[in-house]
């Protein structure tokens, strides 16, 4: 697990530590851990918004684009196909070294570029991307972007967690760890949401294999680039933004530990059953692998076919797009040796199947789905209309 350390103190009162000393207690514990910085400083980096795009007029390939720091207009032109008016993006003015280029300004046939924009691997993060970074509506213009993006001025903690330490695979389970380590106070923030009884989930338990399940339905969500801080957290955790709903559920996997999926609902066909799978039964998953399964493994599925496979991966046939109008948003509870046994004959490791074959808080189930409805709802407007929560195996402390 790769988590920011900003993110971390967050949740630990009057807390910073030097991450070298952080680090070194942890690994005290028996969590094994290290530290590298994120990424390095870029000078001459600022942020522009987007005003206008054209076709290059000699270069088919190519786009012309206006942008503005608020103070200077700059034309850049550019082979990203991701850009749209509006957008905000980081530039890399003249002077500032890319990959070991200075950047000048270069013709385009007879046209000239004051500048270049930039993906994450021109930023030096290691992360793949297929056009440029998008920061979000939300980013401020003309601002010193290495400074905004905490280029070189933020730390990740790699954690290995061991089969009996679920309960810090988390940011806020690192942060309990660390606040108990150097008896400092936690801080913790409990969602305010409101949900209607407009419109309920239907939802049909036909496994033994599920200690909870809580379904909530969203109406007229508006599905887009997500907040740029909720891109930084996930982007320094190693993943990549797709869009606010989907970059919600990862953000709250990892800061609460507890696996959300939201489903297009608008692609659900009938109501939703949490199944064992026929023999045979095909799922095409969205990392757009074909799994075939069998009676062994758990679904989710409609009246008419499988949407995911429980505690792994979503179906490809419900995903979250930018047509999305309305989302089924899911947290559920499964039994961790069905998960683990279906993960390791499909060849399949994700986030999470990861905490699910260790063990999830079924307490905190609605807690950690709360947050994450309460920043769908700030982030991506829409109203939650109806909620079920299924709670079958219902916990019980052990006594000592």
């Amino acid at each position: 697990m790769k988590v920011s350390y900003k993110w971390v103190k967050q949740f630990i009162e009057n807390f910073d530590e030097d991450i070298e000393k952080v680090v070194e207690k942890l690994n005290e514990t028996g969590l094994e851990s290290t530290y590298e910085k994120f990424g390095n400083y870029i000078p001459n980096l600022t942020t522009v918004k987007i005003l206008s795009i054209e076709k290059h007029p000699e270069k088919d390939n190519l786009l012309v684009c206006k942008a503005t720091d608020a103070k200077k207009e700059y034309q850049v032109i550019t082979a990203a196909k991701n850009v749209k008016e509006g957008d905000i993006v980081v530039l890399a003015k003249e002077g500032a070294v890319i990959n070991g280029r200075e950047i000048k300004p270069v013709k385009f046939g007879s046209l000239t570029s004051e500048g270049m924009f930039l993906s994450f691997e021109e930023l030096g993060i290691d992360i793949p991307s297929e056009g440029l970074f998008i920061l979000g509506k939300d980013a401020p213009i003309g601002v010193d972007a290495s400074k905004l993006l905490d280029l070189g001025e933020d730390y990740i903690i790699e954690v290995e967690i061991t089969p009996n330490r679920g309960d810090a695979l988390s940011v806020r389970g690192l942060a309990r760890e660390i606040a108990a380590i150097f008896g400092k106070k936690r801080i913790e923030k409990l969602p305010v949401v409101s949900i209607l009884k407009e419109r309920l989930p239907e939802i049909n338990i036909e496994t033994d294999r599920l200690n909870r399940y809580r379904g909530i339905i969203i109406e007229d969500v508006k599905v887009e680039v997500s907040p740029l801080d909720i891109q930084l957290k996930l982007i320094k955790s190693g993943q990549k933004p797709i869009n606010n709903i989907v970059d919600i559920t990862n953000f709250i996997l990892l800061q609460e530990g507890q696996p959300l999926h939201a489903f297009d609902l608008d692609k659900l066909e009938g109501k939703i059953h949490i199944r064992q799978a026929v023999e045979g039964e095909k799922i095409i998953a969205l990392d757009g692998n074909e799994y075939t399964l069998n009676e062994n493994d758990i679904v989710i599925a409609d009246d008419k076919k499988a949407v995911a496979i429980a505690g792994i991966i979503g179906g490809d046939n419900t995903k979250v797009d930018e047509n999305t109008k309305n989302i089924l948003l899911e947290a559920a509870n499964f039994d961790p040796s069905s998960v683990r046994k279906t993960a390791k004959r499909l060849g399949i490791s994700t986030d999470s199947s990861y905490r699910f074959e260790r063990g999830v808080d079924i307490e905190n189930l609605p807690n950690a789905q709360d947050k994450a409805l309460e920043l769908i709802l700030s982030t991506a407007e829409g109203k939650a209309v109806g909620e079920k929560d299924v709670y079958i195996n219902i916990y019980k402390p052990k006594k000592v």
